[in-house]
């Protein structure tokens, strides 16, 4: 009988260990399985940087960028394409953009990419309809299309006066170039590998073989290639013409007179699945090359040398204006992000201290002369206590509207458009909202809404509205253009 216990028992140690046995043994399959699995998608992800069958499901074109009212365009941060002068948006592919947009009778909205690969990647995914870039290393892509040119530009040779050692000879990197060319001694050229300019230093190697090409990383830019000439760190580099002229007034070491090569056409580039939108860029682009316009934009950013030697010339300086430093004191007393603050000292005065509206508004900031007062301000044209006193305002209307709009991000719609218009005007609007159904806490097709309505006498004559009459238009158009300048600032000021 006991044997018989130890036998059962034994086969029930038996049962439990296969039992235990099968579950690691399955345990062990799925792992292998899902290792297996993400293995082979990171192969996958490895291979390829996008999805070629995801730009199928982007069906972005001309109708629904006119239904949506904005053609968005993906651009670089640099003198040529875009910058800040005086706290304005100004740029030649910004303003050429700009004319773009006018021609399609949509806005014009941008996103910045870093460098090319990143402007590759956002016009694939749809975050973008076009890139208005300096394309320099894009050859052959099954998922873009490019614009006809819209310019051509020189490619030029970049080094220092003090370090001229180029000697004039006879050899030319291409037949047909008429010019000749300088011949380096045993010196380096620094380019970006498989960009055109490391192309064309590749054609140079070939005639003049003692030229050494120098392979920099894809992240490396023109304009950080020219500091390095400018600064002594590196002699040589290629870019285009357009590109030197922007930063030789800045760098003004730098000598960028020795053409190499043949001119270079610029593109700009769109996903081949908006085919009505290439279509009318090109018809733009080619009209536009005939008008004086063109060559107005071209000498304005690349012959003008005013708007290059300004010391409020961003990024290049790092500064918005003379008062940055007030404004970034000033906005933390107020706990706002100070390009904020900025872009509403430009909305009000362009950044002029003397400046006066033709109501009477007065300083930096713009304040109406019993408003100073109140808030205790004395000398209006003074930067500094003009932007003390607006402070005082803002934190006046900040804590006033603390009590009705919790989020931050909403607030400062009713703070902005008080300080316009008077929160008189703003809490009728939202009376106005509440009266006919809508949300009175919700800026956007709200109280802005209502607002709008209140320079029309069946509003303003409503026994709520207690403040009368606004042209509301203003408020809300100075609310609008002030976040929108934010947002440009966000993007393009550290």
């Amino acid at each position: 009988m006991k044997a018989l216990k130890n036998q059962r028992f034994q086969s029930f140690n038996l049962l439990k260990k296969l039992a235990l046995f099968q579950k690691v043994l399955l345990l062990t399959l799925s792992l292998i399985i899902l290792i297996g699995y993400e293995a082979g998608a990171d192969k996958n992800c490895s291979n390829s940087t996008f999805n070629p069958s995801f730009i199928e499901k982007i069906k972005i074109d001309l109708a629904q960028i006119k239904e949506r009212g904005k053609l968005i365009a993906i651009i670089g941060k640099n003198p040529n394409s875009l910058f800040l002068y005086k706290g304005r948006l100004m740029g030649y592919e910004y303003d050429l953009l700009s004319l773009l947009a006018q021609e399609l009778k949509v806005e014009l909205q941008f996103i910045i990419a870093g460098n090319e690969a990143e402007a590759l990647s956002k016009l694939k995914k749809g975050e973008g309809d076009i890139i208005a870039c300096d394309l320099n290393s894009v050859k052959d892509d099954p998922q873009i299309n490019f614009t006809t040119h819209y310019k051509e530009v020189k490619q030029v040779l970049i080094q220092r006066k003090n370090k001229f050692l180029w000697e004039r000879n006879n050899f030319s990197v291409n037949r047909d170039q008429k010019k000749s060319i300088p011949i380096l001694n045993a010196k380096e050229i620094y380019v970006t590998k498989g960009t055109n300019y490391f192309n064309l230093s590749e054609d140079l190697k070939s005639i003049i073989p003692q030229t050494k090409i120098v392979e920099t990383s894809w992240q490396e830019t023109a304009s950080s290639l020219i500091a390095r000439v400018a600064s002594g760190e590196i002699d040589y580099t290629i870019t285009n013409e357009d590109i030197a002229r922007s930063y030789r007034v800045y760098y003004n070491n730098i000598k960028i007179e020795t053409e190499v090569g043949l001119p270079r056409k610029k593109v700009w580039a769109i996903r081949n699945n908006s085919p009505e939108l290439l279509t009318a860029v090109n018809h733009w682009i080619k009209e536009n090359r005939k008008k004086s316009q063109s060559i107005y934009l071209y000498n304005k950013y690349f012959k003008n040398i005013r708007i290059s030697q300004s010391d409020y010339y961003y990024p290049l300086t790092k500064k918005l204006s003379p008062y940055d430093h007030l404004i970034k004191e000033a906005a933390k007393q107020l706990n706002w992000d100070w390009r904020l603050l900025a872009a509403q000292a430009f909305q009000e005065s362009r950044f002029n201290p003397k400046a006066i509206s033709p109501a009477g508004a007065k300083g930096l900031m713009q304040l109406m002369d019993p408003t100073a007062k109140l808030f205790g301000g004395k000398e209006v044209f003074s930067p500094e206590e003009n932007i003390q006193t607006a402070i005082k305002y803002l934190q006046w209307l900040e804590k006033l509207w603390s009590k009705k709009i919790v989020k931050p991000e909403e607030r400062i719609k009713f703070v902005l458009a008080s300080y316009n218009a008077g929160q008189g005007h703003v809490i009728d609007a939202m009376h106005l909202a509440e009266k006919f159904g809508k949300n009175p806490y919700t800026w956007e097709d709200n109280v802005a809404h209502f607002l709008l309505k209140k320079s029309d006498p069946n509003y303003y004559n409503d026994p709520i509205a207690k403040s009368g009459y606004c042209r509301g238009k203003e408020p809300v158009q100075y609310v609008e253009d002030i976040l929108n300048r934010f947002e440009h600032y966000n993007a393009l000021v550290n």
